[in-house]
């Protein structure tokens, strides 16, 4: 291959070089509108916050960060003054112990919803393509509406979930109201408004498998039934 690209260089043929200039240079501007949006909208503020978070900036007045750097460090920069005082709160740490037990529940779960939604859209059955259109509704739901709802259903007196339970002889938690449920109450709300967009990604996954996979699956178990 070295000797092909050689001799192609020789005869003028490929310029590797100038094919990647190139390249780079018609696609510069097709990607400049991405770049420069994730540079002001991302980087910057990231850059922002971290010079505000070693300031005693109290959000209200004016920030003159970008027009008077040094007058505003000077006027209120206490370097590391506020990361001391979070690390020696105890808040700090329940919340980080919150943040964790959120995520213990949420991750496997949306997994587990998510992976089951794929599967469903995935097969052939009856009333999948209803299905499809269904399931993506809490995604495009606004957090707004979604609260409300689950409010509704989370209620202790007349929520629909406690409704269930107590008809199958359960009695149903406080939900939002207990410090026991309060968590997996959040959590399942959660789940119920990002397992579409999860499932979907999940799905792309699953159709891009290449159909033989599943035929010589299908062989092997039926191999393996005519055995035992």
């Amino acid at each position: 291959m070295k000797e092909v690209l050689h001799n192609a260089k020789e005869l003028g043929g490929i310029d590797t070089k100038h094919s990647h200039t190139s390249g780079f240079r018609v696609a510069l501007p097709f990607l400049l509108p991405s770049l420069v949006g994730f540079f002001v909208f991302s980087i910057l503020p990231i850059i922002a916050t971290l010079f505000i978070s070693m300031t005693n900036w109290d959000g209200l007045s004016q920030l003159t960060l970008a027009s008077d750097f040094q007058g505003f460090m000077k006027q209120h920069f206490v370097g590391l003054q506020n990361y001391k005082e979070i690390f020696s709160n105890t808040e700090f740490y329940q919340v980080l112990s919150n943040t964790l037990k959120f995520v213990v529940l949420y991750i496997p779960l949306i997994l587990v919803v998510s992976l089951c939604i794929a599967g469903i859209l995935n097969s052939k059955a009856h009333g999948v393509g209803f299905f499809r259109v269904v399931y993506y509704i809490p995604v495009i739901t606004s957090w707004v509406a979604g609260s409300l709802i689950w409010k509704w259903v989370l209620n202790p007196q007349y929520g629909i979930l406690n409704s269930i339970l107590s008809a199958i002889g359960i009695q149903g938690p406080q939900w939002l109201q207990s410090p026991q449920w309060a968590m997996p109450a959040i959590v399942l709300a959660s789940v119920w408004k990002d397992m579409g967009y999860f499932g979907l990604m999940l799905l792309s996954g699953l159709q891009g498998i290449n159909r033989e996979y599943y035929e010589a699956a299908a062989i092997a178990d039926n191999f393996l039934c005519a055995y035992h």
